[in-house]
């Protein structure tokens, strides 16, 4: 991580959050079928409230698309 002499902050060396351990990202690996399966069928519920189905809608669509670089 690249460090900076900006006196108001900035990027500072072992700053920031760490890196999940490769356990943590088996076992949530292990769960993200069911997890995208859960936000479809709330996106898909036409009983669910609006703003339940919107954020799972948009959820997907963030899970489904590589990042945007700006």
């Amino acid at each position: 991580m690249p460090t900076t002499t900006n006196a108001h902050g900035g990027a500072r060396t072992g700053a920031g959050r760490p890196p999940a351990s490769p356990g943590l990202q088996r076992r949530a690996a292990q769960h993200a079928a069911v997890a995208v399966a859960a936000l479809a069928e709330v996106a898909a519920d036409p009983k669910a409230p609006a703003e339940a189905r919107v954020g799972a809608a948009v959820a997907l669509l963030d899970a489904a698309r590589p990042p945007v670089k700006g």
